[in-house]
């Protein structure tokens, strides 16, 4: 009772309460991510030991190896940003984030889709990020706006619902500013051919 009506009377400590909140909320976030990183290596694994069998493609448990494996990069490859062009998917990305921020009732926001890792790095094809799968590129944003804690957990939870993978690298709390890093990544598909529907992020 002493604390619900410590609570009641001090404003401080309500704040702070929803601070600790939010940093358990967005750990659980960043365990989702890692989770996520360890599942695309266990795809990219299974995907090569099946590379090594191909002379026992003929057998049935192969086979159905072989297509799970598929159909798990295929729902991982689902999540990403797919578009003819990388400026493309970092529009769309600067849009929806925009979006996600208005909704979020965040104030004097600001988003920034800086180049990414992969672009500049195609220009160095001797270098290559170990972290990049192949046919990927990672897209990074800078996202700043008034510090406000029913603001952050009104954006992490967009972010967390979204139907593209939107991963929370970094957050700085201070105030009056509150400053996010987050990344996803872009597939290049063939403007000719069919084209994904990016429209599904934007809810």
């Amino acid at each position: 009772m002493a604390l619900l009506s410590q609570l009641r009377s001090n404003y401080r400590l309500r704040i702070g309460l929803a601070l600790i909140i939010s940093i358990i909320w967005l750990s659980w976030l960043l365990d989702l991510r890692d989770q996520g990183s360890i599942l695309m290596d266990q795809y990219k694994q299974a995907a090569s030991q099946l590379a090594r069998f191909t002379a026992q493609q003929k057998q049935t448990v192969w086979l159905t190896r072989e297509q799970d494996a598929k159909d798990a990069l295929a729902a991982a490859e689902a999540q990403t940003w797919q578009n003819p062009s990388l400026g493309l998917t970092q529009a769309e990305m600067q849009d929806w984030l925009s979006k996600q921020l208005q909704q979020a009732n965040a104030a004097k926001y600001s988003v920034k889709v800086s180049e990414s890792e992969g672009a500049s790095k195609q220009k160095n094809k001797s270098e290559k990020s170990d972290n990049s799968p192949d046919g990927m590129t990672k897209v990074r944003a800078q996202l700043e706006f008034n510090t406000d804690t029913q603001a952050m957990n009104n954006l992490l939870k967009a972010l967390s619902t979204a139907d593209h993978q939107i991963v929370v690298e970094s957050v700085i709390v201070r105030q009056p500013r509150t400053t996010m890093t987050v990344c996803a990544w872009h597939k290049q598909i063939d403007a000719s051919g069919p084209v994904a529907d990016s429209a599904g992020a934007t809810k």
